[in-house]
């Protein structure tokens, strides 16, 4: 045979089996991608509740100085916020495909909201509380977070519903597969924060 063809053959061969090679690169490369963003998404979440955690002290602080007979309210506010800050800094990435431990630190940042909000009646009680600067400056930035927190909850939704339709489609899902990739979990949202 001559050189060429030889050559050639060679040629064609590296080719037809370098194909499927890149192909799998390629899917397993989107696959990488596409969970990244969900981590990525996770850190948007994390990062508002660890925001409103690192509020939480200052409002404390503020409402301590003239409200200090409210001793039980301020003790339920600081337990709760313990409670939340522990799970907050002890959740990651394993945990996103885990779908009741994500949907229970959800459950204990909603408890947390509601002991705040027992906070936000205490100027009707103490009238110089209402005129107090950082009192009002901290309740409209946590006011903001809770309506962050809504988008980022969806954002974070959205990263995952891409990602697991990458793993469970054709033909993605046959290197998910292979590389145990694997789905992550939603966050449910309640009623009131799907409408805002």
């Amino acid at each position: 045979m001559n050189i060429k063809i030889i050559l050639f053959l060679v040629f064609l061969g590296v080719l037809i089996l370098s194909v499927p090679v890149i192909i799998v690169l390629l899917f397993y490369d989107s696959l990488i991608k596409s969970e990244e963003q969900v981590k990525e998404a996770w850190v948007g979440v994390k990062g508002v509740y660890q925001r409103r955690l690192d509020l939480i002290p200052d409002l404390l602080e503020v409402v301590k100085n003239y409200a200090g007979s409210e001793e039980k309210t301020l003790q339920n506010v600081t337990y709760t916020r313990e409670k939340a800050r522990k799970m907050t800094e002890s959740i990651d990435r394993p945990v996103l495909s885990k779908e009741a431990k994500l949907n229970e630190f959800v459950e204990l940042h909603d408890k947390l909201v509601s002991a705040i909000k027992v906070l936000w009646v205490l100027p009707t009680k103490y009238p110089d509380l209402k005129n107090d600067v950082p009192f009002f400056t901290i309740r409209q930035e946590l006011d903001e977070i809770e309506n962050i927190i809504p988008l980022k909850i969806r954002e974070y939704n959205k990263e995952v519903k891409n990602n697991s339709l990458k793993i469970r489609s054709f033909p993605s899902n046959l290197i998910a597969w292979v590389f145990k990739f694997k789905e992550k979990s939603h966050i449910k949202v309640k009623e009131k924060e799907s409408e805002a």
